[in-house]
């Protein structure tokens, strides 16, 4: 998996996510380059693992959002904070070639 940087539950201190099992995991920062034990989100996140992405805030909402590949398509996970995200939006496929 490749780990992705974030403050997804919005508390102003970086966090980190990656994909491990197939399901997502974070880590919040409790700053002083230190995080907390990691946090697991859900399954399902395994067609994303090598994919994943730190968006920033695509969405204007004030949170981090993610995105991922799976099978050529974008996905975009909107944050939501406290380290949870709304339904996957679809983009469309077409897009491997550019990650």
């Amino acid at each position: 998996t490749r780990p992705i940087g974030g403050d997804f539950n919005a508390d102003g201190i970086g966090d980190i996510a990656a994909v491990a099992g197939g399901q997502l995991h974070i880590w919040n920062g409790k700053g002083s380059n230190n995080f907390n034990a990691d946090i697991v989100t859900g399954p399902g996140w395994s067609p994303y693992a090598t994919s994943l992405m730190d968006l920033g805030d695509i969405n204007g909402d004030g949170h981090t959002d993610i995105g991922g590949i799976g099978e050529s398509t974008l996905y975009t996970w909107n944050g939501l904070g406290a380290n949870k995200f709304g339904a996957a939006v679809v983009h469309g496929a077409g897009w491997s070639p550019y990650f």
